[in-house]
């Protein structure tokens, strides 16, 4: 499973340095975090090996589609997976799964099986983590360099505040791990948006 792992990471550091300049976010060491993120969960979950394995895979490749597109990302993405795997000897039924996983982590996330739960679930950690502000001031850089979007501090601040507000865990390991956090992140954002900050 590891050496597997290994060459995907591999294959999606080389991939995902073609990506232009200005994606502070959607980068190789997001992908890592999902990917780490995917295996804890995994695991906390009593995931098996072989979903494990799938699980891994399609947690390094989920971003892979942004070296074509920005917006539906997920379905490139999936391509490049599927393509990857029918090289590497996977059947048919693995990498559907895989492509599946990966198209689980789209907006609105709408996760059908614990899999796609704990995909969905690393694709947002950094909701509930302590450097929530900074990675989400990597993610307002990245959509002015590259949608030319531009936010007042006010505007970005209400723009997180509601989705974090809206954003829920799925799985059990999440939940524990995240939720305190997330409130805690919630709360720095009304904070912030209450003495009018920027």
């Amino acid at each position: 499973m590891y050496k597997i792992h290994e060459r995907c990471i591999g294959f999606v550091t080389r991939l995902l340095e073609s990506l232009p300049k200005g994606y502070h976010y959607h980068d190789i060491k997001h992908t890592m975090e999902v990917f780490r993120a995917s295996m804890s969960y995994g695991r906390a979950e009593g995931l098996k090996q072989k979903d494990l394995l799938l699980l891994g895979i399609a947690a390094l490749f989920h971003d892979a589609g942004y070296i074509s597109a920005y917006e539906k990302n997920e379905p490139a993405g999936a391509d490049i997976a599927r393509k990857y795997l029918s090289g590497k000897g996977f059947g048919k039924r693995d990498i559907a799964k895989v492509s599946s996983l990966i198209m689980a982590t789209q907006m609105p996330q709408k996760p059908k099986n614990l899999t796609q739960k704990i995909i969905c679930d690393s694709d947002l950690d950094s909701l509930g983590r302590k450097d929530f502000f900074k990675r989400g001031n990597l993610l307002r850089k990245e959509l002015e360099k590259v949608k030319g979007a531009r936010y007042t501090r006010q505007e970005w601040y209400t723009s997180q505040r509601n989705f974090v507000m809206k954003h829920r865990y799925f799985t059990k390991s999440a939940q524990r791990l995240r939720e305190r956090q997330q409130r805690r992140n919630l709360e720095m954002l009304e904070l912030l948006l209450s003495k009018g900050k920027g």
